[in-house]
């Protein structure tokens, strides 16, 4: 697949995440179904989505751009970006890898969700580990054979969503977790 057609899958996950979000108001039991999920910020739907209740506080001052500077990119290559979106509830920030078609590249989407908890962060269908970085609560999802999201709670009610959308799926989740590395201190405790 080209890194063309990778993109061009950002557009329409953006508004079916608009819509599976926006006006979530009842509970559901069950689990969600996995399939394939183009990469950006995690807005498949979860077990319970409770939205009336905490988040927002200390992260709804944060710029996402601010989390994953254009230089912590460096070691990676050369992006694109920053572009910002707000689509289903998370505020984002996106890069884009440049280079010509024969490399492996990704793109970046670091999302701050202000009002959903890292409990709500469900398995895709490729596991989900859970994990502690500087003592925050984190977690691991593949969300598709390519594709990876590291979250970092931010107090109990809101977080950041550090997606990579890939062409090489054994370095995904490597390189969202280190760059969840990036982004932690520069969160409020």
């Amino acid at each position: 697949m080209q890194f063309k057609d990778l993109l061009g899958r950002f557009v329409p996950f953006f508004a079916m995440g608009a819509v599976l979000v926006s006006g979530c108001t009842t509970t559901t039991s069950g689990e969600p179904s996995p399939g394939e999920v183009p990469p950006t910020t995690d807005a498949a739907p979860s077990t319970t989505r409770n939205r009336s209740g905490g988040g927002g506080g200390a992260s709804a001052a944060i710029d996402p751009c601010t989390l994953v500077l254009i230089g912590d990119l460096a070691g990676y290559g050369t992006f694109k970006g920053p572009t910002t979106d707000t689509i289903g509830g998370s505020r984002g920030c996106n890069y884009v890898q440049t280079g010509s078609d024969s490399e492996p590249k990704f793109a970046l989407s670091v999302a701050i969700r202000d009002r959903d908890g890292i409990n709500l962060v469900s398995d895709r269908g490729f596991g989900k580990s859970d994990g502690e970085l500087s003592g925050r609560k984190t977690a691991k999802v593949p969300t598709s054979a390519k594709n990876c999201m590291f979250v970092l709670a931010i107090g109990e009610g809101s977080r950041v969503d550090v997606v990579i959308a890939s062409q090489e799926s054994a370095r995904s989740c490597q390189v969202a977790e280190q760059l969840g590395a990036v982004v932690e201190p520069r969160l409020p405790k």
